[in-house]
């Protein structure tokens, strides 16, 4: 039953293969061409060629150097007009607007938030330098300029200590009451290489040579600058007084003014009203 079906195969397949042509040229009853082997796959037919056509030439720019060479003919080509692009050989600053030295009046210029004009970057800022104010020390309670290279207050921290050092200070005066041991104020101030001294005085022992020694003191420019303290200003502060009053001879009024600034109240009722008291009967004493 294989075979007859093999052969029936076979003769169908020559039948399409003689209606289809030659498997070389694809022509029907060609009797040149080699005969396909069996099984073979029959090659794809040749593509149609179309006919070569005249490729179009980019137009090309006028030069300068010379009449421009013609090219070959082109058909349907429409030269440019007579007004086209030329190369600019001029001036280039021209193409552009010139530059004013001012702005356009109606032109907007941002300004700061506070109003004022921005300064200028390109032109480096300069400033001033003005020396610093003499700084005030927060390790020294009270602390005030009396004179020039003269100051006063209460016993310093020790950061007052150290800044007393930095600023060049040389003496330190103690008004201390009579009796009242010192050696560790002393001590301190040794310790930062400043030269100690000290002043007994006490709204009873007010007295004309208190009084002269420490204008001394204070005016003496070897031990200057120089830091005069006290416990609580009272002290201190009633010689101050009396110092404007003998040395400066400045009035009633104003070394109160001064003496208030440097520690003595000028309260009845405060425990600074027996060294008024005492400061009182000094000028009806020496004064008047």
């Amino acid at each position: 039953m294989a075979r007859p079906l093999s052969r029936w195969l076979l003769i169908v397949a020559a039948v399409v293969l003689g209606l289809s042509g030659c498997h070389h040229c694809f022509k029907r009853g060609c009797g040149t061409c080699a005969p396909r082997p069996m099984g073979a796959v029959p090659p794809p037919p040749p593509l149609p060629v179309a006919p070569a056509t005249p490729q179009s030439i980019p137009p090309t720019l006028p030069s300068q150097a010379g009449p421009a060479v013609p090219g070959p003919e082109v058909r349907n080509y429409v030269p440019p007009p007579s007004n086209s692009w030329q190369p600019y050989t001029g001036d280039t600053r021209s193409l552009f607007p010139p530059q004013s030295a001012e702005p356009p009046r109606d032109s907007v210029r941002l300004l700061p938030p506070d109003g004022k004009s921005a300064p200028d970057l390109a032109k480096p800022q300069v400033t001033e330098s003005t020396s610093p104010a003499p700084g005030f020390p927060v390790g020294i309670p009270q602390f005030a300029y009396a004179r020039d290279k003269v100051a006063t207050g209460l016993k310093p921290f020790l950061d007052g200590f150290d800044w007393l050092k930095s600023n060049g200070y040389r003496t330190a005066l103690y008004i201390v009451p009579p009796g009242e041991d010192d050696s560790a104020d002393r001590r301190q101030f040794e310790k930062y290489g400043l030269s100690y001294r000290k002043l007994e005085v006490s709204p009873q022992t007010l007295s004309r040579e208190t009084v002269e020694q420490f204008n001394r003191i204070v005016d003496d420019s070897t031990g200057q600058p120089l830091f005069v303290y006290d416990r609580d200003g009272m002290l201190a502060g009633g010689l101050w007084y009396l110092y404007f009053r003998t040395a400066a001879k400045e009035s009633d009024e104003a070394a109160r003014r001064r003496a208030g600034q440097l520690g003595l109240k000028d309260d009845p009722n405060s425990d600074h009203r027996t060294m008024w008291l005492a400061i009182e009967k000094y000028i009806s004493e020496n004064l008047r």
